[in-house]
């Protein structure tokens, strides 16, 4: 039967090797797909998903001959790279082959091993953040910028992500860094060498004009759509406080007690809203801190003047 893994369980799962493991040559695994490109048959095919007129998003194995086609296009600095090599087997292309600039997506990534299969959902963002302005202490990828272009390719897999039309600098990896960043990619790079299938499953792409391609019944969108609205409402609260003549340091207590607040569990629809406002919060009191309350003030009106995000879901199949 097939499970979701855990973070828990990928914490429980050992100690992670070491990349001297995969830089040695162990072997890559075979890889699958779910499902087959238009036309295709077997397993092993690409994964598309359509909506049979306008859109079309591609994810490509590499045991599809376009793979090395556009790697080597797209992806130079890649081309001989041993670790690469390695960690190939569990690579998709995934390219937005008709339709506008997609600003998010969510892939459903299914590892089979001995032990059974285990499946994780990976996004293309970790906040919604609606911020104009780059963050102050770090540059996260969010919603609000595109992550794919119409017609662009990306290298995704669950270490890395790589975009068509980065310079050979920005394509560059420090596979130590992805490779132990996070429990998922530990337990992954230990449990290459039994990794037997890896398939993936668009779950959703959101495309620029706000429509939405899914498989997954609009899950992904609403979270999206939750937490960018909880943001478009906490930044009117604050512009309401500092057009209010509110002191800085009253401003920097209610952002600290809002982002130490305890974490709440519950229905997904309130785990959403909670996450969003404390993550928010966290940013705007940096903004302050550091930029001061001109900059906030600023980035709040911008915030605030945002109409809340509706999406428009499309009839996809695949």
């Amino acid at each position: 039967m097939q499970k979701s893994i855990s973070r828990r369980a990928l914490l429980l799962s050992g100690t992670f090797a070491g990349i001297g493991a995969i830089a040695s040559g162990a072997a890559s695994p075979k890889l699958v797909s779910d499902a087959n490109d238009s036309g295709g048959s077997g397993p092993g095919g690409a994964f598309t998903l359509t909506d049979g007129a306008e859109r079309s998003l591609v994810a490509i194995p590499p045991s599809d001959p376009r793979f090395e086609e556009m790697v080597n296009k797209h992806f130079p600095a890649l081309i001989g790279d041993q670790t690469f090599e390695t960690l190939k087997g569990v690579c998709f292309v995934l390219h937005n082959k008709q339709g506008p600039a997609i600003h998010a997506h969510e892939l459903r990534w299914t590892f089979t091993l001995a032990s059974g299969p285990f499946s994780t959902n990976l996004s293309s963002f970790w906040r919604s953040r609606l911020a104009i302005a780059r963050p102050v202490n770090s540059c996260p990828r969010t919603a609000a910028w595109k992550v794919l272009n119409e017609g662009a390719a990306a290298l995704v897999s669950p270490f890395f992500t790589l975009t068509s039309g980065k310079s050979p600098r920005q394509q560059s990896v420090d596979w130590n860094k992805v490779i132990s960043r996070g429990a998922l990619q530990q337990f992954l790079s230990q449990s290459l060498p039994q990794i037997k299938q890896t398939s993936i499953t668009i779950a959703s792409a959101v495309y620029d004009d706000y429509t939405v391609l899914d498989t997954d019944n609009g899950r992904f969108a609403r979270g999206l759509k939750k937490q960018r609205n909880t943001e478009i409402q906490l930044a009117k609260a604050v512009l309401k406080k500092l057009n209010d003549g509110t002191p800085d340091p009253h401003l920097l207590g209610a952002f600290n007690r809002t982002y130490n607040s305890p974490r709440y569990f519950g229905k997904r629809k309130q785990e959403i809203f909670h996450a969003a406002r404390k993550n928010h919060a966290r940013y705007l009191h940096d903004v302050l801190l550091q930029k001061g309350r001109d900059k906030l003030l600023k980035l709040v009106s911008k915030q605030a003047q945002q109409p809340l995000t509706r999406f428009q879901r499309l009839n996809a199949s695949i």
